[in-house]
């Protein structure tokens, strides 16, 4: 009988890349913030794909939705915030863009599906920061804005393990990676 071996996991990039450096996984698709340091790439071959601006989600009827400027993260100091669980590496990424901005947010609510992130965002419950890649569909009570001067950013990239040999599979599946647009993973 042959082991079964995994085609993906969800996770995040801490958990997985480990297992991929180990030889679980033959490929990983991982993100990591510009200017911390994480460096999940190490031992690894890394393969660019594209930059993921976290973008801010207001309840449509909030004061910044409609403002003609886009609003800047110090404008948020007195809002209350929804994120993903305080582990991960996005909400680790906003407190720390937060505290850069003078303020240290007041979390109201944690979740790790951004469906339901929207829906806390819509009721009123907070505003958050959601990665573009996670706002394929975005709620019709829902405003999504960029951040002045520049938008948070998280690097998304494949990766495989350095001493790994190059398959087919791992070449088709980087070839159709490469090809996608983001919104579209």
């Amino acid at each position: 009988i042959l082991p079964q071996i995994p085609i993906g996991r969800l996770g995040e990039p801490e958990e997985i890349a480990p297992r991929l450096r180990a030889g679980e996984f033959d490929l990983a698709l991982l993100f990591e913030f510009e200017g911390v340091g994480e460096h999940l790439a190490t031992g690894l071959r890394r393969f660019e794909l594209f930059d993921d601006p976290l973008h801010l989600a207001l309840p449509a009827d909030h004061p910044l939705a409609a403002r003609e400027h886009p609003p800047r993260l110090e404008d948020l100091r007195e809002e209350s915030w929804v994120q993903t669980s305080a582990a991960s590496p996005c909400a680790r990424h906003v407190v720390r863009s937060c505290i850069a901005a003078g303020f240290e947010p007041r979390v109201s609510f944690e979740s790790d599906d951004y469906l339901t992130v929207q829906g806390l965002v819509a009721a009123g419950v907070g505003v958050a920061l959601i990665p573009q890649t996670a706002l394929s569909t975005v709620r019709d009570d829902l405003v999504v804005r960029p951040l002045a001067p520049q938008s948070p950013v998280r690097k998304v990239f494949a990766a495989t393990p350095r001493a790994a040999a190059a398959t087919a599979a791992v070449a088709t599946m980087l070839d159709v990676l490469r090809r996608q647009e983001p919104e579209r993973l």
